[in-house]
C-alpha cells in the first residue's frame, strides 16, 4: 500500500487510488486530526501564541510528516485504529494494546525501583 503523501498527491492529480488505500487514508487523516485539534483550536485562537501552542503545533507537524511517509498499511492494520473492523474487535485490539502497555510500565517501573 502507498503512503498518505501518495495517496493525497494522487487526489490532487486525479490519479487513481484503490477504495482501500482511500479509507485508509481518510481515517489517518480523521486519527491526527483528532489527536491535534486542541492544540490547532488553540493556534487559531491566542494571540500571542503561547509557547504551549508552539510545541503542540510542532508535535502536530512532526507527526503529520512521519505518519503520511509510512505505507498506510503499516501505520494502520492490526491496530484498533484498523479501518473497517467491527466494534469488537476494535474494543478488544484496544484493551489488548492498553494492557501490553501497563505490563510494560509496570515493569519499567519496578526496573527503576531496584
Amino acid at each position: 500500500m502507498r503512503t498518505g503523501n501518495e495517496i493525497m498527491q494522487a487526489a490532487k492529480d486525479g490519479s487513481p487510488a484503490t477504495e482501500e488505500e482511500l479509507r485508509y487514508a481518510l481515517h489517518n487523516v480523521a486519527l491526527w486530526h483528532s489527536q491535534y485539534m486542541f492544540d490547532l483550536a488553540r493556534a487559531i485562537t491566542e494571540d500571542p501564541i503561547t509557547p504551549k501552542t508552539k510545541r503542540g503545533l510542532q508535535r502536530a507537524w512532526d507527526s503529520w510528516r512521519e505518519r503520511n511517509s509510512v505505507d498506510l498499511d503499516k501505520w494502520l492494520r492490526g491496530s484498533s485504529f484498523e479501518p473497517g473492523i467491527s466494534r469488537e474487535e476494535f474494543i478488544d485490539r484496544a484493551s489488548s494494546s492498553t494492557a501490553e502497555t501497563a505490563v510494560k510500565l509496570v515493569s519499567a517501573l519496578a526496573k527503576i525501583q531496584k
